[in-house]
C-alpha cells in the first residue's frame, strides 16, 4: 500500500495472523521474491486486519491503528494541468 513515510511516498506492508513473524523475516522473504523497487519501505505487524461491514479490509482504520496516512489522503501539492490543445 502506498503511504506517506516521513513526508515522502513509500510502500508499506501490513502482515497479520502470525505472531512468530518478525519484520526481518518479512523483509527477507519479500527480498528473495521481489526486486528492490517493489520491496516495502516499512513493515507493520498487526494482530488482525480491521474489516468493513461488507467484509473488505478497512484501509483507513488499519493505517490509523499504526499511525500512518494513505498517500491518496494527502492534499495534492501541485495542481494537475490539462494539456492545451493546438487549435
Amino acid at each position: 500500500m502506498l503511504v506517506e513515510i516521513e513526508g515522502r511516498l513509500g510502500i508499506a506492508a501490513f502482515v497479520a495472523g502470525n505472531a512468530a513473524l518478525t519484520v526481518r523475516d518479512v523483509l527477507a522473504s519479500v527480498g528473495s521474491r521481489l526486486p528492490s523497487t517493489m520491496s516495502p519501505d516499512k513493515v507493520f505487524l498487526v494482530d488482525e486486519f480491521p474489516m468493513t461491514s461488507v467484509g473488505k479490509v478497512d484501509q483507513r482504520a488499519l493505517m490509523a491503528a499504526v499511525g500512518c496516512r494513505a498517500w491518496r489522503d494527502r492534499a495534492p501539492c501541485v495542481p494537475h494541468r490539462q494539456k492545451e490543445s493546438a487549435g
